[in-house]
């Protein structure tokens, strides 16, 4: 027997097909009569919510996209940290979006914004002294 949506070959006495889900056209036999007015007559709120469904849910389909995500080029390199160091904030930036994603370029990134900060300090504290010695040049 084969799939009505498909094709694809179905195994004998299967409700739904494994390939794309649809149903078959094999019927599921109800309780018998019997069975019901008995199971109603001894209790029956514990037959409306412990009666088992009549019918099997169709094999979950998942997007091969999210299941095995396609590979991530993670090479880091000298790009990377050249552009944190020009543009610290942009370092700054991808360090913290690519660290779980990305390591190697995350770790890039990162130590081209730190090269980048202590250079930027270093600078920073150089003016700071020529400036002083800038202004007690010129108070003598």
């Amino acid at each position: 027997m084969n799939c009505s949506n498909c094709g694809s070959p179905l195994q004998p006495g299967v409700k739904f097909c494994s390939h794309c889900g649809t149903g078959t056209k094999v019927a599921v036999e109800p309780e018998t009569e019997t069975e019901r007015t008995e199971t109603e007559r001894t209790d029956p709120e514990r037959h409306y919510y412990e009666r088992k469904p009549t019918y099997e849910e169709p094999p979950v389909r998942y997007d091969e996209r999210y299941v095995h995500p396609a590979p991530v080029n993670d090479q880091g390199g000298c790009g990377i940290s050249l552009l944190s160091f020009i543009i610290p904030i942009v370092g700054l930036i991808l360090w913290i979006v690519w660290s779980s994603e990305k390591p190697k370029s995350a770790r890039a990134a990162r130590n081209g914004f730190l090269a980048a900060l202590v250079v930027w300090i270093i600078l920073f504290v150089l003016w700071f002294v020529f400036v002083f010695m800038l202004a007690t040049k010129a108070i003598r």
